[in-house]
């Protein structure tokens, strides 16, 4: 009787350890999943907020003769590339350019997903810089050129631009199977830069 109730405590003894163990793992898988969101989210954010500067002031102090957006290249799903004027903090006109980089991939239960950077560069004097862009992070990033009834336009037509982004939330490894759906945070927004309504509108 007295080894029956040894067995019994030991059985009672490591349920317990196994139900805190499987505890304390989904607390912690809860609580690393919440920090990849934030971090997602603050990407996110730092990057609608640097389009949303740079493409505000799209056609920034050009010229009649000028185009304000010089080149706009577009896939079947992404941009490709966006160079255009603008102006920085200070004022001065700008020349910057976006390119969309794949830079990985990841395989999900949705299949193959592409992974892309958007690369952000200014023209110094004739040479192209990168400063700033995105993390390797983005899994769609389009911009639209739009006419005043939002229909699609050439670049030379247009008078506001839209933009629309996907943004994966990643796990803790990169470049793997994983065993669900990759989440994604979207934004997106429409821009009317008063510069490129005024030697462009409509």
């Amino acid at each position: 009787m007295i080894l029956i109730d040894r067995i019994v405590a030991v059985l009672i003894s490591t349920i317990l350890v196994l139900m805190g163990f499987s505890v304390q793992q989904r607390a912690q898988q809860t609580s690393m999943g919440n920090t990849m969101l934030y971090v997602s989210k603050k990407q996110t954010l730092e990057l609608a907020d640097l389009l949303e500067r740079d493409l505000a002031n799209v056609g920034f102090n050009i010229t009649p003769d000028q185009d304000a957006i010089t080149d706009y290249t577009t896939g079947e799903f992404n941009l490709e590339r966006l160079q255009f004027f603008t102006s920085d903090a200070a004022g001065t006109q700008l020349e910057v350019r976006y390119d969309l980089v794949e830079v990985d991939t990841m395989t999900t239960q949705e299949g193959v997903v592409s992974l892309y950077e958007l690369q952000r560069f200014e023209n110094e004097s004739g040479s192209w810089v990168q400063v700033g862009g995105s993390p390797g992070t983005l899994t769609r990033f389009y911009i639209d050129l739009l006419n005043d009834a939002n229909n699609n336009v050439p670049k030379e037509r247009a008078s506001r631009m839209r933009i629309w982004l996907e943004n994966a939330v990643m796990p803790e490894a990169q470049g793997t199977q994983m065993s669900s759906y990759l989440r994604r945070l979207r934004w997106s927004a429409t821009i009317n830069p008063s510069n490129l309504r005024d030697y462009q509108g409509g």
